[in-house]
């Protein structure tokens, strides 16, 4: 899988569930849902801030994405990715929402680019983060 598109990510302990109130109040979305299945957990809905709707995702345990068990990794081992959908937002929107994340969370929240690659590494491209 290559992903080049801008992404906002963090690193965080706690469900993905959890951090649906949240989330969305920075994302200033009143549509947002959550949802899983055996490999992925994600959120998804309109962002009336950033006029476009996003999409809010972390793998969350278990199996790799292809199909082979692994030992559980905590949750803040596994990177919380945002994008916009379906085109790509210019930079400065998610520079804008990493320093939101990072501010309302206390966590390092980096934004560029965070790509899947075929044997479940990240390669991770960060035009910067801003941190707690």
């Amino acid at each position: 899988m290559t992903d080049r598109r801008y992404k906002v990510w963090f690193y965080i302990g706690q469900e993905l569930e959890l951090l649906l109130p949240v989330l969305a109040e920075l994302c200033e979305s009143s549509d947002m849902k959550y949802d899983c299945e055996n490999i992925w957990e994600w959120i998804e809905g309109h962002s009336h801030l950033y006029a476009s709707d996003v999409n809010i995702c972390r793998n969350h345990g278990g199996m790799r994405l292809y199909g082979v068990s692994e030992p559980e990794i905590p949750y803040d081992e596994r990177p919380i990715m945002i994008m916009f959908m379906p085109h790509i937002l210019p930079l400065d929107i998610y520079k804008h929402l990493a320093q939101r994340i990072s501010q309302k969370l206390k966590v390092i929240a980096y934004y560029g680019t965070l790509t899947i690659q075929s044997d479940d590494t990240f390669i991770s491209d960060a035009s910067g983060s801003f941190g707690p």
